[in-house]
């Protein structure tokens, strides 16, 4: 059993905090540009997390390798996507909070840099995953965090699938 394999956060913040995954449109356009990223770097994800105001995987260490182009990445693929679904849902209040420049529609979505960090053994791992599972019942938005479906916490209490196809990380460890 190999214990010291790299793996790595990421979390990164909207502009300002602004809870702009509110709805399913919002979450699915998130989901399809990670799933995209996923694929275009080459990268495993092990868990993730998705709530109004932030977004927050577990990933192989190749994203902490390629964390500014991942990011940069992101944020093209999302911004005018969720802006125009803010706009449609007349959120006009979560885009006053998103906008850098006042009265010109022109907004910020998302923070300047991501928090990434390394991690290294499958017990840190573990205690990270279930820190991230467990915020949307810390937070009151669910009972348990498998009943959260913006999440793979799912996938961990009963291997039910998930948006963004993660890869079970005990299967590293065995």
């Amino acid at each position: 059993m190999q214990s010291d394999i790299p793996f790595c956060t990421y979390k990164i913040f909207t502009h300002n905090r602004a809870d702009v995954f509110m709805s399913e449109a919002s979450y699915n356009l998130l989901f399809d540009a990670i799933s995209f990223l996923k694929k275009k770097f080459k990268i495993n994800i092990y868990a993730y997390l998705l709530i109004p105001d932030h977004l927050q995987l577990v990933a192989s260490i190749e994203l902490f390798e390629l964390k500014a182009e991942f990011t940069d990445n992101l944020k093209t693929i999302t911004k005018k996507n969720a802006i125009q679904v803010l706009e449609s849902q007349a959120e006009y209040q979560i885009l006053e909070q998103l906008e850098i420049a006042k009265g010109k529609k022109k907004y910020r979505l998302w923070e300047v840099s991501a928090d990434v960090e390394a991690l290294v053994g499958m017990e840190l791992l573990e205690k990270r995953i279930l820190s991230i599972h467990s915020k949307p019942a810390q937070a009151g938005l669910v009972q348990a965090p498998s009943q959260y479906q913006y999440s793979s916490a799912k996938f961990y209490d009963s291997e039910q699938a998930t948006e963004i196809k993660i890869q079970d990380y005990r299967t590293i460890f065995s």
